[in-house]
C-alpha cells in the first residue's frame, strides 16, 4: 500500500483504516513480470458492524433466522451473503436488496461462518461487517 495508514494489506486482504486514497500494487509470485496497480479510496466514514442470529444463541435446525445488525444498515444497498457450509446453514440467496430481506435456514447440526458484505451503497460511508460464527444444534 502506498498509504499504509489509510489501507493496510495482509496476505492479500485489504483493511480500510481511515479516509483517504492509496495505491495497491500486486505482483505474481510465479511470474514477477506480471503485476497490477489499483487505486483504493476509503470513504469519509467507516462503520464497523456486527450482527447476530437468534440473539447469539445456538440455532435450531429446521427454522429460518433473520440477522439483527448492531446499527442501522443502508436500505438502498445490496448485500452479498456467504456461508462456509451450505449443508449446515443456508442463505436463501447470495445477493439481497436491503438488509431486511436477508434470511437463513438452519439445516443440520454444526458450526459455520457467515459473512455479510455491503456491495453497493452511498460512497460517503463504508460498512465493514464482522463475520459471525454460528452453531446449529
Amino acid at each position: 500500500s502506498s498509504a499504509p495508514d489509510v489501507v493496510s494489506v495482509d496476505a492479500g486482504r485489504l483493511t480500510a483504516l481511515k479516509p483517504g486514497t492509496a495505491e495497491i500494487a500486486v505482483r505474481s509470485a510465479e511470474n514477477s513480470s506480471v503485476s497490477a496497480v489499483c487505486t483504493v479510496t476509503v470513504a469519509s466514514e467507516v462503520r464497523r458492524v456486527t450482527f447476530e442470529l437468534n440473539g447469539g444463541q445456538a440455532l435450531s435446525k429446521g427454522k429460518f433466522y433473520k440477522p439483527v445488525f448492531s446499527q442501522p444498515m443502508p436500505e438502498q444497498a445490496q448485500y452479498r451473503v456467504t456461508v462456509s457450509s451450505r449443508r449446515v446453514l443456508e442463505s436463501t440467496r447470495s445477493l439481497y436488496d436491503g438488509p431486511d430481506n436477508i434470511s437463513f435456514y438452519a439445516i443440520s447440526p454444526g458450526t459455520v461462518t457467515v459473512t455479510v458484505e455491503v456491495i453497493s451503497q452511498d460512497d460517503s460511508v463504508l460498512y465493514i461487517v464482522e463475520p459471525l460464527s454460528v452453531r446449529i444444534q
